[in-house]
């Protein structure tokens, strides 16, 4: 990865910070300096831009050795380079697609120090539009978009506007903002927009918190983490940093460099639509075991007869009347047998016809009335695919999660990647206790072994059923492997 940023001759913050970070949580780092400071704990006495061919030069080698994975722009010296970056950040996403560039637009630091003279910050929003996040704390954002800011509410319509005039996704940082008990940054972007809140850290010792978390966030990403994922995974390591950060010299101290982020540090996240606290949804009656996943109310109906604890019907189309009426075939045939019937997406049929449960997807949980789901008594299942969506989903207390995408799969077009058993695991252990987990995506019988060694409680399944020559007697077959390799 790439950090091109300033040098702190304090060792706080700038290049200095990013390298401890980078190799902190395992990423290789290359540097490009911008310019060099003088400063200490208490402030910054001198700055002076890398002249230009020697910032070139920098790039030029790494660009001809070194291709990154993710790039994090800080401190730039001179409007020169920015228009340098201008020039060149096109021509290194054709060239290494899936780039991803994160952007600390440095005006002005956490302690207050002015880091950039106005022609330089605003040649800095020539940038904007190239990069894929800038992370602004508050006096930065007011900076690049004329807004007062008080207030949560106010940092996000100025981070809206920002948006609207970049196309870009701004991570407009609460740290600045008077708030007792809590920090609250918000990732807007052009489809959501995502609260990531921490209880409020009390420390002295916060030189280089802005360069920290845009690399650790640049980091992750570089490890092929979502940016919604990264951004939390960053915040976390921030917090721990933060509480053991300690005293170097008489002024500001110094970030801790924590290690891999602990579940214990993660975030309250939600969209700023998602309802309000809701109580807990009921809980499972059985355990979840071999979950089939099926269209076809008949396959349903034989596998409720057949013993299976827990079914899904997914009808993704159809008229409207043809649909009403399979879903009530489904909830008496689980109700005829005893099995927990689970009605993908039509929440409102579900409720007319008594359902056990409904399954969303994280683009349905907006859309779905869930206080009229909790109100009817139906239990919630959701899917998630990564660590923000899990922590957004925990937090409605549903009756499980589904985690994956674990393998490729051909069942639908999925817009994350495969997640592998390492993060399966990773994502068991956040949930913890909280409720049951089960793994989607890809499985088959080979799997299971090491799927259950994850600690899920089950695994959700769809052509390795529906596809069998005997569909149910493939189920029976896939269920008693299952509860032997679980015990």
């Amino acid at each position: 990865m790439w950090s091109i940023a300033g040098s702190d001759s304090g060792g706080g913050a700038g290049i200095q910070a990013d390298l401890a970070t980078l190799v902190d949580l395992g990423v290789h780092p290359c540097t490009v300096i911008s310019c060099i400071t003088a400063q200490n704990s208490l402030g910054v006495q001198a700055r002076q831009a890398v002249e230009p061919d020697m910032f070139a030069a920098q790039l030029d080698a790494l660009e001809a050795d070194l291709p990154p994975a993710a790039i994090k722009i800080g401190l730039l010296g001179s409007l020169g380079q920015v228009q340098l970056l201008v020039q060149r950040l096109p021509g290194w996403r054709a060239r290494w697609p899936g780039l991803t560039v994160v952007l600390d637009p440095l005006t002005a630091s956490s302690s207050g120090d002015s880091l950039a003279d106005v022609e330089l910050q605003d040649g800095l929003k020539q940038l904007l539009p190239l990069v894929d996040l800038v992370t602004p704390n508050t006096p930065e954002l007011e900076q690049l978009t004329g807004h007062r800011i008080t207030s949560t509410d106010s940092a996000r319509r100025a981070a809206q506007a920002l948006l609207k005039a970049t196309g870009k996704g701004v991570l407009a940082k609460g740290g600045h903002l008077e708030d007792a008990a809590r920090s609250l940054d918000q990732w807007i972007s052009a489809k959501a927009c995502w609260w990531y809140q921490q209880p409020r850290q009390n420390t002295p010792h916060s030189h280089g918190t802005g360069c920290t978390l845009s690399t650790a966030i640049a980091a992750f990403c570089a490890q092929n983490w979502p940016l919604e994922d990264a951004i939390l995974l960053a915040n976390a390591y921030l917090r721990r940093a933060l509480a053991q950060a300690y005293p170097t010299g008489q002024g500001s101290g110094t970030l801790a460099r924590p290690g891999w982020p602990a579940v214990a540090d993660f975030a309250q996240v939600r969209l700023a639509d998602d309802p309000q606290e809701l109580g807990a949804f009921p809980a499972l009656k059985a355990p979840i075991g071999v979950y089939p996943v099926v269209a076809d109310i008949d396959l349903l109906e034989a596998l409720c007869a057949a013993g299976a604890t827990t079914v899904q019907l997914r009808l993704k189309s159809g008229e409207a009347a043809v649909v009403k009426a399979a879903i009530e075939r489904a909830v008496a045939a689980g109700q005829r047998h005893g099995t927990q019937v689970f009605i993908n997406d039509h929440w409102q049929w579900a409720i007319d016809a008594g359902a056990f449960g409904v399954h969303l997807g994280q683009d349905d949980v907006a859309e779905a009335d869930l206080p009229a789901i909790a109100r009817a008594g139906l239990r919630l299942g959701l899917s998630t695919h990564g660590h923000a969506e899990l922590a957004r989903a925990l937090r409605l207390r549903p009756s499980y999660l589904a985690l994956g995408h674990v393998f490729a799969t051909q069942t639908k077009s999925m817009p994350s990647q495969p997640q592998g058993l390492r993060r399966l695991a990773m994502y068991r252990r956040q949930v913890g206790d909280q409720c049951p987990t089960l793994a989607i995506g890809g499985i088959k019988h080979l799997h299971f072994a090491e799927v259950a060694a994850t600690g899920v409680e089950g695994v959700a399944l769809v052509t390795a059923v529906t596809e069998a020559a005997d569909p149910v007697a493939a189920w029976q077959q896939l269920n008693q492997h299952w509860q032997e390799v679980g015990r």
